[in-house]
């Protein structure tokens, strides 16, 4: 009597479950990594656009004071138009009373800081910076930070963290 062997044996099994395990110890780490470059590059570009937002209205709107030299006008993220960008990559909510944008004059020129806060458990975002400093090599890296602190926004109070900092004129 002939017998049929069909399948595979225990062995070859066994190489194939430690060949994908090898392939997983390497793949999932990466995959991660990707995963988190993407959401640190949304964040920074979410908060340019902020930013985009912030100079058009300040522009644009002629009942807004201008600041004095060291001083700023802040503009929450409520206040702007930012249909685009309600969500963080997160999958939360952005933080419109606690994300903002200043606008600070400083020797005949404005310059612009910008925070930006999402709702989720970790308060993930891009740092108070100058928005200048968006654009430099590693900004993913240097400025979207988790547990961001809340700054207590008040006229006459200051602001500050990296390379940027002000005493608030207003608040919009």
């Amino acid at each position: 009597m002939i017998q049929n062997q069909k399948g595979f044996t225990l062995v070859e099994l066994l190489a194939t479950l430690a060949i994908l395990s090898i392939i997983m110890l390497i793949a999932v780490p990466n995959v991660m990594s990707i995963l988190d470059k993407n959401k640190r590059s949304t964040y920074l570009e979410d908060a340019k656009k902020l930013v985009t937002q912030a100079d058009y209205k300040f522009r644009k709107d002629q009942n807004i004071e201008k600041p004095e030299n060291g001083e700023c006008v802040v503009f929450r993220m409520k206040s702007l138009d930012v249909s685009e960008i309600k969500k963080g990559p997160e999958g939360s909510l952005y933080d419109t009373q606690n994300s903002f944008v200043a606008v600070k004059y400083d020797s005949s020129k404005y310059l612009y800081g910008v925070m930006l806060v999402d709702t989720s458990s970790k308060k993930r975002g891009v740092t108070l910076v100058d928005s200048k400093a968006l654009n430099e090599e590693g900004a993913m890296m240097t400025y979207v930070k988790e547990s961001l602190s809340n700054y207590t926004l008040v006229e006459n109070g200051t602001i500050s963290g990296s390379g940027f900092s002000c005493k608030v004129q207003s608040i919009r």
